[in-house]
Formats: structure tokens, sequence, C-alpha cells
């Protein structure tokens, strides 16, 4: 699944991007630093989809939000090509101080506070029922800029990977 992707990453010096082939993000402290402390940055949100005429929030799924760095966007690049890469088995802890977590309310809102002013990609997940055939979802991904400030973000069908 994507979010299981944006928690992987990737080496200093790409090489071709193999959608189906391992990828690992190594940590690196210049790249992440300014995203593991706190700050005074507010981000806030919604997501959802249109399916058959009615809009479907993403209410209950969790919203990762992630730095908008070159690591980052090798992933990204690989779930918008709809890969599913083979995921290491354990992903460095450090990732944790800069992945921030979030969950949508019943309209498909979302809130992350306290954020350093910076770029960031946003994930959350849209489930619905598809009648007989069970539930079906969609990832979506967007990108946000809190560099001046509090910022907004809207996911919607336009999102989808």
């Amino acid at each position: 699944m994507a979010a299981m992707l944006l928690l992987s990453a990737c080496q200093s010096t790409p090489p071709p991007l193999d959608p189906n082939g391992p990828l690992q993000i190594a940590y690196s402290e210049t790249e992440f630093r300014r995203y593991e402390r706190p700050g005074s940055a507010t981000l806030t949100g919604q997501a959802f989809l249109h399916d058959q005429g009615d809009t479907v929030a993403c209410t209950g799924q969790p919203v990762l939000l992630f730095p908008h760095t070159r690591s980052f966007e090798r992933v990204v690049e690989l779930a918008r090509m709809k890969a599913h890469p083979a995921m290491p088995e354990t992903t460095d802890p450090r990732f944790n101080t800069i992945t921030r977590r979030a969950t949508c309310d019943t309209e498909g809102n979302f809130t992350f506070k306290n954020l350093p002013r910076g770029r960031w990609y946003v994930l959350t997940h849209v489930r619905w029922s598809a009648g007989d055939a069970g539930m079906e979802g969609v990832d979506l991904i967007g990108e946000a800029d809190t560099s001046a400030g509090p910022a907004r973000v809207v996911l919607d069908d336009r999102n989808r990977i």
C-alpha cells in the first residue's frame, strides 16, 4: 500500500526507477534534520472522493505527512506510477520523528499542528462500500507548503494514486 511505500526510502545517487524492485531510503540527517523538531505552522485539510454521485470522505482513516525531500520525491513518483515495489522488512525508527499523523473526522477534515515550516506530502485513504463487491478504497496523495505559515490542502479525485 502507498503508506508502506512512503515509509521506505532511497539511495544518495538514485538508480533508474524499478517499480517492482526493492526501495530503500537511507535516513539523511542533512535532508531530514529541519523536519525533526516541532514548529509553529498548522496544516488543515480535507480528503474525499466522488463515487456514483456521492461524496465519500476519508472518515476514520489515518493521514500521513512526510517531508517533501529528494528521497520522498522518488517514493511519491513510484506511487504515482501505481508501482508496488518490494518493501524492506524494517524501517529506520528515526523516520517516526519526521512523519506526522492525524485522523480524518466524519467530514474528511484533518489538522496537523506545531509543524516546522516547509514543504510536505500528504497521504490518506478513502474507503467505501461497493455493495456485493465489499469494500473498495483509493489512496490520495497531495502536496502542501507551510513555509509561509498556516496552509490548507484538499485531496480529491485529482489526487488518486
